[in-house]
């Protein structure tokens, strides 16, 4: 009896105790302030400023998110609208890949959200129009993402879009500007960006030199210069804080030596210097990045003299040059390219790989290689024996180098290899039987 009275007390308990906390929550619910009036007016004169247009949105999930939002109801439910939970206030405008076609101006209501914190009109077509100067009055905003959204210049040059100046006490963390049509040279108020952590200008119509104000930027982890239109910026490598992480500036026209200050960079996982103009020869610090560095590419510039020896032990790298292997564990696929310079060594090709503090010398080239191409160099030697043992090799280009000596029998043991280019080297041909089975 004792027991069925307490099993009962226990339900009732637990059942009032439900009842207590949805009751409370509804409570709280209801405490939850309502968008701002002035606000919701904002947003829905900035939906009725485009059209929709789904050919203008390349991501292939995106649709118009503006099209739930509807007059009388609370802008805070609405799709892509975020508001602080204590004031109400719009705090986040996520409108990235949401088919809209249309220009902004400075008069444009979207500056009225002077609480927004985040906004990202990425993938939208804004009609080439410039990017208003009022975005850098935005003093609350951290992120800001206009990556592919047809801002600023046109074709033909009838407009010509620039950076809004940033002053010092901009909060802003990530700008987001790549696949525009920015043009001019980079301000130098972009140093005044304290807080930033992440800078991408990819694919945009930036000239002249990089600014050395980037040096100030002391919390900046990510930058993307790559790939500005016709090859346009130029001059020397920029200098950058210790803190970046990853540097890219692949497919532009930067010229000289790689200067010292990168040895600073000792956080560096991915440096991408490929395509540029890079000249002179390799500075020896790069080899002490093993710990960190993953990804490093360097094919077609201009260097010249010794490949660094000590990068055969880079302890991380995963990727050099076009270089790429995941977790020594479960590696299938590596690829290997520093084509299009100017070395005149002969290659290293003896691999000490350590994997969980425990060194392991692998003999001559990693048995996984799936590509190899050194094309467009200056190796000289003969080509190693060992090669026929890379059974995994689909692709082995050596052409435009100085390798001499016979072609070894060895590479008859490459069922796998599907195209072979030796072409360009003072290598004695001699046909061997093994190749044809």
């Amino acid at each position: 009896m004792g027991t069925y009275f307490n099993g009962f007390m226990f339900m009732r308990l637990v059942f009032f105790l439900t009842w207590f906390l949805l009751l409370l929550s509804n409570s709280f619910s209801s405490l939850q302030p309502l968008c701002h009036e002035d606000e919701s007016s904002a947003l829905m004169q900035f939906k009725h400023r485009f059209v929709i247009n789904k050919f203008v949105s390349s991501y292939p999930f995106a649709y118009p998110k503006v099209a739930s939002w509807k007059n009388n109801s609370d802008c805070c439910s609405w799709d892509g609208v975020e508001c602080s939970e204590d004031t109400g206030h719009v705090v986040s405008l996520d409108l990235s890949s949401s088919c809209l076609y249309g220009s902004i101006n400075s008069n444009s209501s979207l500056f009225h959200l002077v609480h927004l914190r985040r906004l990202n009109l990425a993938d939208n077509h804004f009609n080439y129009s410039q990017i208003p100067f009022r975005v850098a009055h935005l003093s609350r905003l951290e992120y800001l993402n206009l990556s592919l959204s047809k801002f600023s210049g046109t074709e033909q040059d009838l407009i010509t879009g620039h950076l809004p100046a940033f002053n010092s006490s901009s909060p802003l963390k990530v700008l987001g500007l790549g696949g525009t049509s920015f043009s001019g040279e980079l301000p130098a108020s972009i140093g005044n960006l304290n807080s930033l952590h992440a800078l991408d200008l990819r694919d945009c119509r930036f000239s002249g030199s990089i600014p050395n104000s980037l040096a100030n930027l002391t919390q900046l982890i990510f930058l993307d210069l790559s790939r500005n239109s016709g090859n346009m910026l130029q001059g020397s490598l920029p200098v950058l804080p210790p803190s970046i992480q990853s540097l890219e500036v692949w497919d532009n026209a930067f010229t000289g030596k790689i200067s010292p200050w990168v040895c600073n960079l000792t956080s560096l996982v991915e440096l991408d210097l490929s395509y540029n103009r890079l000249s002179g020869t390799l500075h020896p610090c790069l080899g002490n990045f093993s710990r960190s560095l993953k990804v490093l590419s360097l094919k077609s510039n201009n260097f010249h003299g010794i490949i660094p020896k000590g990068w055969a032990k880079g302890g991380n790298l995963q990727q050099w040059n076009s270089m790429r292997t995941y977790d020594a564990k479960k590696l299938t696929y590596l690829l290997v390219g520093v084509n299009d310079n100017g070395w005149n060594d002969s290659f290293d090709y003896l691999v000490t790989i350590t994997n969980k503090g425990k060194e392991q010398e692998y003999e001559k080239i990693l048995d996984v290689l799936t590509v190899i191409d050194f094309s467009c160099n200056r190796f000289r030697g003969e080509i190693p024996k060992a090669v026929g043992n890379l059974t995994e090799l689909h692709l082995f280009d050596f052409s435009n180098n100085g390798l001499t000596g016979h072609i070894p029998s060895s590479l008859g043991n490459l069922k796998n290899l599907e195209a072979m280019d030796l072409a360009q080297n003072k290598l004695v041909e001699r046909y061997h039987r093994n190749w044809c089975s």
